[in-house]
């Protein structure tokens, strides 16, 4: 169900307004806060913390991230650029306003939806690095890191097998020759690079950020090129 099907007035416009767009707002200290509301009902906010769904009443927005309720309050059910709005984090469990988090918002950007990144499969796994060439030299380092992989989920240093906190996410392009996969924290990109499977061996070369051209081959001679290779790990 469409979070507005059963509005009207004002609610109605604001949901018109927001509904497919991202919006960016910044705090007094300059700080940046977004929101993305997807068609489908669900949202995601700068951080890549998803909510299944979202809430309008009157000319409040709310969603669900972890144990909290974020509601944003506008002034019109039509904001744009330059107005005022506030946000107030609540305790999911008995909805009581937490202290300190209320915040007076300026609205700086109205953007179109970010398309939603499809879960990814194609590395999914927990990977143990048996060798490890940074900058076209081997990194003793590195060995016996552990990585994990899940459905489109992204933990790059595990400590515990068995009970892996993925903390980022990750998508595969398997059409790409070779193929190519992404890792992000939130909307910021941490790794770019390729993989190719060799026996029961995953290659990754990549590198990180988004200053350095991703590598287009395994040598990883170039400076900030990195290339893992990863064995599978058992997990319980």
């Amino acid at each position: 169900n469409s979070p507005g099907a059963k509005l009207v007035g004002s609610s109605k416009e604001l949901f018109e307004t927001v509904n497919n767009r991202e919006l960016v707002a910044t705090t007094s200290q300059g700080q940046r806060i977004s929101i993305q509301l997807n068609p489908d009902g669900t949202t995601r906010d700068g951080e890549g913390n998803e909510s299944p769904t979202y809430e309008i009443k009157g000319l409040a927005l709310s969603w669900v991230t972890g144990d909290r309720i974020i509601t944003v309050n506008f002034q019109s059910g039509k904001p744009k650029i330059g107005d005022n709005c506030t946000v107030q984090h609540k305790k999911k469990s008995d909805g009581s306003p937490i202290t300190g988090t209320f915040q007076q918002l300026k609205i700086a950007e109205i953007n179109p939806a970010k398309p939603k990144r499809k879960p990814s499969s194609a590395i999914d796994g927990t990977w143990k690095i048996v060798s490890a060439t940074v900058s076209g030299k081997p990194s003793d380092s590195l060995k016996g890191r552990i990585l994990s992989f899940a459905e489109g989920k992204a933990a790059l240093n595990v400590t515990k097998p068995a009970a892996v906190e993925y903390r980022f996410t990750y998508e595969a392009d398997t059409k790409a020759k070779p193929a190519v996969f992404r890792v992000y924290n939130g909307e910021r990109l941490l790794m770019s690079g390729i993989y190719r499977y060799q026996g029961k061996l995953l290659q990754l070369c990549f590198v990180r950020g988004e200053k350095t051209e991703p590598p287009e081959n395994f040598t990883a001679r170039e400076n900030s090129h990195q290339l893992y290779v990863l064995e599978p790990v058992k997990t319980p």
